[in-house]
């Protein structure tokens, strides 16, 4: 199956990566304002990204990364 893992890199994703890892194909995500991910090509979507940082201040950016 290929899964595609937003939010990869932090916490709970680097350990949803290891749980499914040799077990599914997957496939990460960083955030690009320029170029979105092309849901269509996967199985499944597992949507974990978000802006981390209490201080962030740009609404645009926080309504985004949702």
């Amino acid at each position: 199956m290929k899964i595609l893992v937003t939010g990869h890199r932090g916490f709970i994703g680097q350990n949803i990566w290891k749980h499914f890892d040799g077990q599914h194909q997957l496939f990460g995500y960083d955030w690009d304002d320029m170029q979105w991910p092309t849901v269509q090509k996967y199985d499944a979507v597992i949507h974990l990204g978000a802006i981390s940082s209490t201080t962030e201040r740009d609404v645009h950016k926080i309504l985004l990364s949702m």
